[in-house]
């Protein structure tokens, strides 16, 4: 369980059903990814694109699309330096992890990463951060994920290709390093123990930018995967913001 902030709101956040207690001056009590609706929860469904890793790592290949496999190689041709980082270790890359996914979100106009949440993540020994670096380039590409209950789950990628439009080649480098460490990523995931590698939401709608996403995700290999975000509130600020937060998404939905 971490708790942390969002807009004067305290969110215990729980990665599993076993930690569901109720900690003190908490609002929302919120659980991530459950399998089935949350009992006294309001309950949101969606879908994650999951790669299963409790197979070995040539059957994880033979299910990719060549594209992403093409990637890879690019990946492995170009020297890439592959780098990670666990729980409080993490701390000492933090900063310049959220100077780089500032720039990346405000060139995609996203907002900007939850420090707060991710430093309570890696405090409590549930944030990974890995990366890519060229000796040409640097860091080209950040990874952060979650690792908890035998999956690891994208929270956020970043990359600065958009500050370089023009600029073909470094483009295609930069997106041969994020599909390599991706790859990267699956390989040490799969050696600790992780049973699932799941890149994050599946869009289920129209939106040409979050379509394109899911083809670069299914390109992987894998499956869409139902699963629960569940809140409850515990105070009245709490039941408010979670009010709201329906409301807010019926009218997304009726747009």
């Amino acid at each position: 369980m971490i708790v942390y902030s969002k807009q004067s709101v305290r969110i215990a956040e729980v990665f599993s059903l076993a930690d569901a207690q109720s900690p003190a001056q908490v609002d929302i009590l919120r659980f991530r990814d459950c399998s089935a609706p949350v009992s006294g929860t309001i309950s949101y469904s969606h879908f994650t694109w999951q790669v299963a890793l409790d197979q070995d790592p040539d059957a994880i290949l033979a299910g990719m699309r060549k594209r992403a496999r093409r990637k890879i190689r690019a990946g492995e041709q170009a020297g890439l330096a592959y780098e990670w980082r666990a729980g409080r270790d993490c701390a000492p890359w933090l900063t310049h992890f959220f100077e780089f996914f500032d720039r990346f979100a405000e060139l995609r106009g996203l907002p900007s990463a939850n420090r707060e949440r991710l430093e309570t993540l890696a405090a409590s020994g549930i944030l990974q951060l890995t990366r890519a670096s060229s000796k040409t380039h640097g860091v080209m590409v950040y990874h952060a994920y979650t690792v908890a209950a035998g999956t690891a789950h994208l929270l956020h990628s970043a990359s600065l290709f958009r500050e370089r439009q023009e600029d073909a080649r470094y483009i295609e480098d930069v997106s041969n390093a994020n599909g390599w460490l991706h790859w990267q990523d699956m390989v040490r995931f799969r050696n600790e123990g992780c049973k699932a590698y799941d890149f994050g939401s599946w869009h289920t709608g129209n939106n040409p930018d979050h379509l394109k996403l899911n083809t670069f995700k299914h390109s992987f290999g894998g499956a869409a995967v139902p699963l629960y975000f569940a809140d409850r509130g515990l105070t009245f600020k709490g039941k408010l913001a979670i009010y709201a937060r329906k409301i807010q998404g019926v009218v997304r939905k009726g747009r």
